[in-house]
């Protein structure tokens, strides 16, 4: 029996078509949520938008809602109590978060493989929690999903010493899945309820380095308004709170039309019919390749673990941010479009990554030949 460990809504979204293919290969395994986002609305709404099945086990923190640092072993030690109750033959986790972390720590201290969906990714900032947290996760798994070649090269450098399997992304397997059981959602209906059909332009900003920053956010919604253009930004209550906090919250009105944050089929169609996409997201960077998407995005980064997606030629980097490079850049970006971008295809599959996953469960790994006989 497998545990399968998530942490945050984008873990749930990547998580699930590989939920999905096991159900329908009877796999047997015990889904266990961290709580490492705190807004329980928010995950159970993802849950609920997916027909998945709620956790078997749902881990409260409290010791980490008071001292962020204590986040991580919180989490192991909860996982370990789990992990003592049950017998665990894999551990599969996905991405970069604390979760991610926690899981794969506890997992070899009791000797369980495990299986790394998204290995790979690098952009080489070792300030980067995420970037440590990969680092470590990679060299810790006995079986690494990597989504392209250019992450499988990056195993390779490093020389990690587990089996790596190239099968695309999972984002690819749910954009589908969403697309062909919501059809109407998200092709008919507006991106959001009572938004007018004028052009506008899609925000979102959640890392922690620019919501802490106020010259950031003063500059970068400085920038927004001064373009002239119509945006629709999804907000966090976090980076509400931190607007509030510096005071920069009448930048939310006018041009800027903040909405509270959306479910997944809403927001895939909030970018599906954007002009372009401004973010300082990794996820978005893939989401937008999907020819069911299919926009350009400006990423207000120092860096990106996904290059891909700037070859194909759906991101911008605007590594060294300015409130005048983001302007040039919008104004560069919308005359572009006016012209017309020819993007490559998704370098991140064609929606069939989590069967690909399972094929490779199925047919190499003993632990799942036990669950079937």
């Amino acid at each position: 029996m497998f545990a399968i460990v998530t942490g945050t809504r984008p873990e749930i979204i990547k998580m699930f078509p590989i939920m999905k293919q096991m159900d329908r290969h009877n796999i047997d395994y015990k889904y266990i949520h961290t709580g490492q986002h705190f807004d329980v609305s928010l995950s159970t709404q993802f849950l609920n938008e997916f027909s998945i099945p709620h956790p078997d086990y749902s881990i409260d923190l409290f010791d980490s809602k008071i001292n962020p640092t204590l986040q991580i072993p919180e989490m192991m030690i909860k996982l370990d109590k789990l992990f003592r109750e049950e017998n665990f033959d894999g551990v599969i986790v996905q991405g970069d978060t604390n979760s991610v972390l926690a899981a794969s720590l506890v997992s070899t201290q009791h000797n369980i493989p495990i299986y790394h969906v998204e290995s790979g990714l690098r952009c080489f900032d070792y300030s980067m929690q995420e970037e440590r947290n990969r680092l470590l996760v990679d060299h810790m798994s006995d079986v690494l999903f990597a989504s392209t070649a250019v992450s499988k090269k990056n195993l390779e450098n490093e020389n990690v010493k587990g089996k790596i399997y190239v099968v695309g992304n999972t984002v690819m397997d749910a954009i589908s899945i969403i697309s062909n059981s919501e059809m109407s959602a998200l092709n008919d209906e507006k991106p959001i309820d009572k938004i007018v059909s004028e052009e506008y332009v899609a925000v979102t900003l959640h890392r922690h380095e620019n919501l802490s920053n106020r010259d950031f956010l003063y500059n970068f919604f400085s920038g927004l308004h001064e373009s002239n253009l119509n945006y629709i930004f999804p907000i966090h209550p976090h980076t509400l709170k931190q607007m509030k906090k510096f005071k920069l919250d009448y930048f939310l009105r006018d041009r800027i039309k903040i909405v509270p944050p959306l479910g997944y089929t809403k927001f895939l169609n909030l970018l599906k019919k954007s002009k372009f996409v401004i973010t300082d997201s990794g996820g978005i960077q893939e989401e937008i390749t999907s020819h069911l998407v299919n926009k350009c995005a400006i990423v207000v980064r120092p860096n990106t673990e996904r290059p891909e997606s700037i070859e194909s030629g759906h991101s911008r980097l605007l590594s060294d941010f300015s409130k005048n490079k983001l302007e040039n850049e919008i104004y560069k970006l919308n005359n572009d479009l006016e012209h017309g971008i020819n993007f490559r295809a998704s370098p991140y599959g064609v929606g069939n990554s989590a069967q690909r996953i399972v094929n490779v469960l199925l047919e190499h790994y003993q632990p799942v030949s036990k669950i079937l006989n």
